[in-house]
């Protein structure tokens, strides 16, 4: 509490509100936004762009010239990393798109396996298996099997510490738990709640 009190007196005037702090973080982002409509540079950007479009659907500016740019560039690309397709439904249907079939697309990936990979057929794994049951459920599709794909890969990456770890991590690792993964696992657990 008093580290979170020193952090909100260390703003800056204008932000020691939420709502002037999320208004501050949304013009960040639209004026940091590349002239193609995306946002970084290299092979990140589409995860940059979805992330960055999801946040400014959040606040409330899914139908800004800034987040018309994103959804086009997005839109206009074909992701062979199952991680920012997935990304890109789930911050797609945020802003209101019907994103469906590129969401039965993704659950046909699925389908026969206990999850996703990174890639079309690439070994299941938690993290993009996670990503792939909240895209999928963003997007308005109900996935019977959902539970039962992620009970199947899930399971065994909770740790001691009660977060979760990448696959493949001995459970002995104390300090195995990833915070971007059990986000995205907690979000995925979400769906149905």
């Amino acid at each position: 509490a008093v580290l979170m009190a020193a952090t909100f007196l260390a703003m800056p005037a204008v932000a020691k509100t939420p709502s002037a702090a999320r208004s501050l973080g949304v013009a960040w982002l639209e004026n940091h936004q590349n002239a193609d409509g995306s946002w970084g540079s290299g092979p990140t950007t589409p995860l940059a762009t979805a992330e960055a479009l999801g946040a400014l659907a959040a606040a409330g500016r899914a139908h800004s010239t800034v987040a018309l740019g994103a959804k086009a560039w997005l839109l206009n690309r074909e992701f062979q990393s199952l991680d920012y397709w997935a990304r890109s439904i789930r911050a797609l249907s945020a802003c209101g798109i019907d994103m469906r079939v590129d969401a039965q697309a993704l659950a046909l990936l699925g389908e026969g396996r206990r999850g996703w990979g990174l890639t079309s057929g690439g070994a299941e794994n938690s993290y993009d298996s996670a990503l792939a049951v909240a895209a999928i459920e963003a997007a308005g599709e109900v996935m019977p099997d959902a539970g039962n794909k992620l009970d199947e890969i899930l399971h065994f990456r909770i740790r001691p510490d009660f977060g979760f770890g990448q696959d493949g991590v001995p459970l002995s690792n104390p300090e195995a738990s990833d915070r971007t993964l059990t986000a995205e696992i907690v979000r995925a657990l979400s769906q149905d709640c």
